[in-house]
């Protein structure tokens, strides 16, 4: 007979059925990684839904096209860096070093980088644009809300963000020639 206390229970009681939103919230985080790789116009759904352990019918159940998956992806990673920018300002009063270290950290998540870059070039798509100009926005607001910096700081701190991810991408982190140690050092 089990108890409450018998192994068998606790399994039962721990497990739960995934919802709609948690897996939209695992398929965006896989979707990160999968379109990372080739882009938005490379990248088939077959090959985020196979990512993602699930059926393609399922996954245009939650997102009604490749689009879509897209930008719900793109919203799901500025999330992430949103919501790493208000922890690391919150925790450090020097706004600068908040700001460095959240390039520092972000800069080992190479698949987001990537991402972001392949959103990048595809927003010539409006939607995939409009999801660009949110993620850019929403950084904008959490460093000007948790930070005293002026709007020219926070520009340098795109604009170094960028330049470290470009530099990443084309492997100018791992070269000793001078142009490439100038350029990635930040």
């Amino acid at each position: 007979m089990l108890t409450a206390d018998t192994e068998s229970d606790k399994l039962l009681t721990v497990r739960s059925l995934s919802t709609a939103d948690d897996r939209r919230v695992e398929i965006e985080a896989v979707a990160v990684e999968v379109f990372s790789a080739r882009g938005f116009y490379a990248t088939t759904t077959t090959e985020v839904a196979t990512a993602a352990g699930i059926s393609q019918s399922y996954l245009y159940k939650l997102y009604p096209d490749k689009t879509s998956l897209f930008v719900a992806a793109l919203d799901h990673g500025s999330d992430r860096l949103a919501t790493l920018l208000s922890q690391r300002l919150k925790a450090n009063s020097d706004a600068q070093r908040a700001l460095g270290s959240v390039v520092d950290e972000i800069a080992d998540d190479w698949s987001l980088l990537r991402f972001l870059i392949h959103a990048i070039c595809a927003s010539t798509e409006p939607a995939i644009r409009e999801a660009v100009q949110r993620c850019y926005a929403k950084q904008f607001q959490v460093i000007r809300d948790g930070s005293s910096l002026d709007d020219e700081a926070i520009r340098r701190y795109f604009a170094d963000s960028l330049l470290l991810n470009a530099m990443r991408s084309v492997g100018a982190t791992e070269l000793k020639a001078p142009w490439a140690r100038a350029l990635a050092r930040l």
